[in-house]
């Protein structure tokens, strides 16, 4: 189930701002945030803004850590300056937590399978 789909905003640890596109699905007793790096974002991508995301959609959402399920997404249209045919990438993104702070990620890539069954929208 979709409980949001739109943007966010976020504040990476040198105080820029930045904005991504932002999913988040409830599946399974989880919470699964898909945030897309944006062409238009002039801020920290979404790759290093990871932990900083996760950390807030949890604040944010009253979400507990251990029900967060974090991907990050790129489209083709998230690059200026690549070419257009390349293709789209998702990578689960897990962490480890220090209370409700996310630090320490490390990437798993998915195929969109995966992220459907992740999303049970598959």
């Amino acid at each position: 189930m979709v409980v949001y789909d739109g943007e966010m905003t976020y504040t990476d640890h040198n105080r820029r701002q930045g904005v991504c596109g932002f999913q988040l699905h409830q599946h399974n007793g989880k919470h699964v945030a898909i945030c897309t790096e944006l062409v238009a974002n002039k801020g920290t991508s979404v790759t290093n803004a990871a932990a900083v995301l996760a950390t807030q959609i949890c604040q944010q959402y009253e979400i507990l850590p251990d029900d967060l399920v974090f991907i990050e997404h790129y489209t083709p249209g998230s690059y200026s300056n690549k070419p257009i045919d390349m293709d789209e990438s998702y990578a689960q993104v897990e962490f480890t937590w220090s209370g409700r702070c996310a630090r320490d990620p490390q990437w798993k890539y998915l195929d969109i399978e995966g992220v459907l069954a992740l999303t049970g929208e598959g």
